[in-house]
C-alpha cells in the first residue's frame, strides 16, 4: 500500500511539471506572436519619391510603413538597391532610414525593392515586393553657372543714378573671369568689379543719367570654378529716376481721347521746388502759346479743323535755370471720334464711315456716306431709301444676348438691343428676349433722343438715351449695318466684317466721350436683288 502511493504520488507531481512546462511556453508565444494580428504590413510613403528627379546625393532614405517593422528582417539581402550603396539601417516607429555610408553617384538612376522578406514583429510578411526609384542630382561641376537674380531687377525704373549694379550666380564663379570686359554697363559707367557670396558688383566712379535707360551685360567669359562658362550672355536694362530738378508737368484737362467741341481751355498743372517760369502749349507738334503764371492755361479754337480730326497736345514746363519738363502726349478728337472707315469701295450710297460720341446722357452716332444717300428714283422724299442698324452688347457677355441675326453671326458676341431706321416706314429701339429667341420693339420713333436724316445730304445721325439701354457704363458695338435701296437692286453694307471684331462706347460724363477701335475694321458687302414690294431685311419685329 506504501508503494503503491508513493507511485501515485511521483505521477502527480510530473502531472504538475508537465503542466507548468505547457503553459510557460503558450505565454511565450503568446509574447511573440500576439493573438489577432494577421494583417501584413504596407509602404506609406518613401523618401525620395518614387521617380524623383534632382535628388541631393547625401540624402538618406526613408521608409514608412503602415506599422512598425521587424528589424531582424531588415537588411542588404531584404532590401535591394542597385546599384549597390553601403550604409546602416536605423529605425523610428514605423520608419525604416538607410543613411548611405559615402554620398551617392550623381545623375544616378536607383532603383530600391523590398522584398516579401520585410515582415512585422508578428512575423506578417509584405505581400508582394515594393519597388521605386529616382534620379540624383546633376554634378554641379558639369553645369554652366547662371545669373539667378540682379539688382536693380531686368525693366526696373526709378534707380537711383549712384547705385551699385550686381549679378547673382547659382555657383561660386572664378573671380578672375570677372573683368571690365566680361561684366558691363552701356555708356562705360563700370569700372570696378568685386565679389562675394556667389555676388558681382559693377561700381563706377560717376552718376549715371537721370531717366536713362541702362543696359548691363554679362558674356560667356564668366566661368565658375570648375572653369564653364555661362551658356550664353546675360542681359538686362533698367531706367534711373527722373532729375528731381526738372518740372513735373501734365495736362489736367482735356483728358487723353477726349472728343472735343469748337473750343477748349486746355488747363495744366507745373509744379518745381523752387517755381516754374512758363509753360509751352504745342498742338500737333507746333508751338502755340506760353503762359507765365499759374493757372497754365490755353483758350483753343478747334472749329477750322475737319470733323472727326485727331489732334495731340503736349506741354513744356521750364524753371529759371533752364532745365525742361514734358508731359504725357494728350489725343483728343475734333467733334466725333472716328469708330471704322470703308475705303474699299465708291459706290453712290456706299457707307464711308462711322463715327461716335456720348454725354453722360446720350450715346450719338453718325454715319457718313460716299454720296448722297438718298435714293433719286424714290418717289417719296423719306427715309424709305435706307434701312439702319446697329447691334449693341450691353452687358459686355459674349454668352448673352442674339449672336447671329437671320443666319449671319454677329461677331460671335450676344447683342442685346439693335437699332433699327427706315425701310420699316419707321424707327425702334429692339430688345432681345432670350425666352422667345426674338426682338421685341421696345418703343417708337420718339424714343430717339434726336434723328437727323437729312435727305440730300450723305450724313445721318441719331442719339439714344443711355438709359434706354439701362445705364450701361460702355456698350459693344457688335456689329453696323446700312441697306441702301438704288432702284432695283438693294445694296447691303455691314461694318465691321461678320466675326472680325467689335466696337466699344464708353459712357462719359464730359461733354463728349471716348469711343474705341478694338479692331481694324472693314466691310463686307452683300448684293441683293429688290422684289417689287419693299424688302424687309430684318424679318418679323
Amino acid at each position: 500500500m506504501l508503494k503503491r502511493g508513493y507511485i501515485s504520488f511521483s505521477f502527480l507531481m510530473l502531472l504538475v511539471l508537465v503542466s507548468f512546462l505547457l503553459t510557460s511556453c503558450g505565454k511565450e508565444d503568446e509574447a511573440t506572436n500576439p493573438i489577432g494580428d494577421t494583417t501584413p504590413p504596407t509602404i506609406i510613403s518613401t523618401s525620395p519619391a518614387n521617380n524623383a528627379t534632382n535628388v541631393p546625393i547625401d540624402a538618406e532614405i526613408h521608409v514608412i510603413f503602415s506599422e512598425a517593422i521587424d528589424t531582424s528582417t531588415i537588411s542588404f539581402s531584404t532590401i535591394n538597391i542597385s546599384p549597390a550603396i553601403n550604409g546602416t539601417f536605423g529605425q523610428n516607429g514605423d520608419t525604416i532610414t538607410l543613411t548611405p555610408a559615402v554620398q551617392l553617384s550623381y545623375s544616378t538612376q536607383y532603383s530600391i525593392a523590398i522584398t516579401t522578406a520585410v515582415s512585422d514583429i508578428s512575423g506578417n510578411k509584405l505581400v508582394s515586393n515594393y519597388i521605386w526609384s529616382f534620379q540624383t542630382e546633376t554634378d554641379p561641376a558639369t553645369l554652366p553657372p547662371i545669373v539667378i537674380s540682379t539688382d536693380p531687377a531686368g525693366g526696373e525704373t526709378e534707380v537711383p543714378v549712384n547705385a551699385q549694379i550686381s549679378a547673382t550666380f547659382s555657383k561660386e564663379i572664378d573671380i578672375t573671369t570677372l573683368t571690365p570686359s566680361s561684366f558691363t554697363i552701356d555708356n562705360g559707367f563700370g569700372e570696378t568689379i568685386s565679389y562675394s557670396n556667389k555676388t558681382a558688383t559693377l561700381s563706377s566712379r560717376a552718376n549715371k543719367e537721370y531717366s536713362q535707360t541702362y543696359t548691363a551685360t554679362i558674356t560667356t567669359a564668366v566661368a565658375d570654378t570648375f572653369g564653364i562658362n555661362l551658356a550664353s550672355d546675360y542681359i538686362w536694362s533698367f531706367t534711373t529716376e527722373p532729375n528731381p530738378l526738372i518740372p513735373v508737368v501734365s495736362i489736367i484737362w482735356p483728358f487723353d481721347e477726349t472728343i472735343l467741341g469748337d473750343t477748349v481751355t486746355i488747363q495744366v498743372a507745373a509744379s518745381h521746388p523752387v517755381g516754374v517760369t512758363k509753360v509751352e502749349f504745342y498742338i500737333d507738334g507746333a508751338h502755340i502759346a506760353d503762359d507765365m503764371s499759374i493757372p497754365f492755361e490755353y483758350f483753343w479754337d478747334l472749329s477750322s479743323f475737319p470733323i472727326a480730326s485727331e489732334h495731340t497736345i503736349v506741354a513744356w514746363a521750364h524753371e529759371a535755370t533752364g532745365l525742361v519738363g514734358i508731359s504725357d502726349t494728350v489725343t483728343v478728337n475734333y467733334l466725333w471720334r472716328e469708330l471704322a472707315s470703308d475705303n474699299n469701295d465708291f459706290w453712290r450710297s456706299d457707307l464711308r464711315r462711322v463715327f461716335a460720341r456720348s454725354t453722360d446722357t446720350m450715346l450719338e452716332l453718325r454715319y457718313e456716306c460716299w454720296e448722297s444717300w438718298f435714293d433719286p428714283y424714290d418717289t417719296i422724299p423719306d427715309d424709305t431709301t435706307l434701312d439702319l442698324g446697329i447691334f449693341f452688347d450691353v452687358d459686355q457677355n459674349a454668352f448673352t444676348g442674339d449672336t447671329d441675326f437671320t443666319n449671319i453671326p454677329l461677331n460671335d458676341i450676344g447683342a442685346e438691343y439693335r437699332v433699327i431706321i427706315g425701310l420699316h416706314g419707321n424707327e425702334a429701339l429692339a430688345s432681345w428676349n432670350p425666352q422667345s429667341s426674338t426682338w421685341n420693339v421696345i418703343y417708337d420713333p420718339t424714343g430717339f433722343a434726336y434723328l437727323n436724316l437729312p435727305p440730300d445730304t450723305n450724313i445721318l445721325e441719331f442719339g439714344i438715351l443711355w438709359s434706354d439701354l439701362g445705364n450701361p457704363t460702355a456698350v459693344n458695338i457688335v456689329s453696323i449695318n446700312v441697306f441702301f435701296r438704288d432702284f432695283v437692286p438693294l445694296y447691303a453694307d455691314w461694318i465691321p466684317d461678320q466675326g472680325s471684331g467689335f466696337i466699344t462706347i464708353r459712357k462719359e460724363n464730359q461733354f463728349v466721350g471716348e469711343g474705341y477701335k478694338a479692331a481694324i475694321l472693314n466691310h463686307n458687302r452683300q448684293r441683293m436683288i429688290k422684289p417689287a414690294l419693299p424688302l424687309n431685311p430684318f424679318g418679323n419685329k
